[in-house]
């Protein structure tokens, strides 16, 4: 009887010192275990650190590390409240990622693959190019993209010191935004967007954005291609009008009550430059910057006028 009492107490004091997730016994926690296996030769992998995440919306994530043992298996035991679970292997200075993951049951069994790495980049290529021109206001042409990249080497590309991809913009694109697939290091002074992720085997969904300003009714959008584009699509809705020499494919295609117009092109080398010529775009207007050249003129030609200009009296 006193030894469960003793136990009872240790358990609570655990829970209270924050040692064990408050409101769960142990053998109420969620086992997540798992193996870490070498991508390229399938051989598990010892000593790797292992991270284990449970993550909720409006929580603090609760965080157990680990290392694998000689038969590259880890384990370790979380609290089962959280919605998802996310494994992370660190191998050869690159992160490997399993998850989020949404557990059955009182156990989760994982996977993860780690790789050797490499430099040469002569095995990326985009899969997939996609731009979706939209016109926000006068003079501002907004530039949606999605890029699916490929890495079909059987190990994973790290880059260089200034990064490990880098997408040039069309001159004068600002405003830039990374949604989803880049942990974005900035804009090089070439223009180009620049990465800092590594490259793993398989595909990579990456989706951006920018705005490039003009103050014509046409405008080019000039895109250097530094990795090999299978395939190429520029969207644009009516009344823009889209053509390009290099992106011989055309269509238009009603799409939620819009037609929308399609060209696209395929195997695009590495170092050519697409030219795509946009017009139908609205024009700023010059009437208010019109006014205000104007009104700045009048003020310095009364300023400059004011020495000459002599007080006529006025009579009663």
């Amino acid at each position: 009887m006193r030894r469960a009492l003793r136990k009872a107490l240790v358990l609570v004091l655990l829970c209270g010192a924050g040692l064990l997730p408050s409101g769960s016994w142990a053998s109420e926690l969620l086992g997540v275990t798992g193996r870490v296996v070498h991508g390229e030769t399938g051989q598990p992998v010892r000593g790797v650190e292992v991270r284990v995440l449970g993550m909720s919306a409006g929580r603090d994530p609760q965080e157990q590390v680990t290392q694998t043992d000689t038969a590259g298996r880890f384990g370790v035991r979380m609290d089962p409240s959280f919605r998802a679970y996310a494994v992370q292997a660190f191998y050869r200075g690159v992160v490997y990622t399993e998850g989020p993951l949404a557990p059955k049951g009182d156990r989760l069994e994982v996977t993860v693959r780690v790789y050797e790495t490499t430099r040469e980049v002569r095995n990326l290529v985009l899969v997939r190019r996609a731009l979706l021109l939209e016109p926000v206001t006068r003079g501002v042409l907004e530039i949606r993209e999605v890029a699916v990249l490929a890495n079909r080497a059987p190990r994973t590309y790290v880059g260089g010191e200034e990064g490990t991809l880098r997408l040039p913009l069309p001159p004068g694109a600002r405003e830039v935004s990374v949604w989803q697939g880049m942990a974005p290091v900035g804009v090089d002074a070439s223009g180009a967007l620049v990465d800092s992720l590594p490259v793993p085997p398989g595909l990579r969904e990456m989706v951006f954005s920018y705005r490039v300003p003009h103050r014509a009714g046409r405008i080019s959008l000039t895109l250097p291609m530094t990795l090999p584009v299978e395939a190429l699509d520029v969207f644009a809705p009516e009344p823009l009008e889209i053509r390009s020499a290099s992106l011989p494919g055309r269509e238009t295609r009603t799409v939620q009550g819009r037609r929308v117009v399609r060209i696209w092109g395929e195997k695009i080398p590495a170092g050519s430059t697409v030219v795509v010529e946009v017009s139908g775009l609205a024009v700023p207007s010059r009437i208010l910057p019109g006014l205000l050249v104007g009104f700045l003129v009048l003020i310095g030609v009364s300023a400059a006028a004011r020495p000459w200009m002599r007080r006529t009296p006025v009579r009663a």
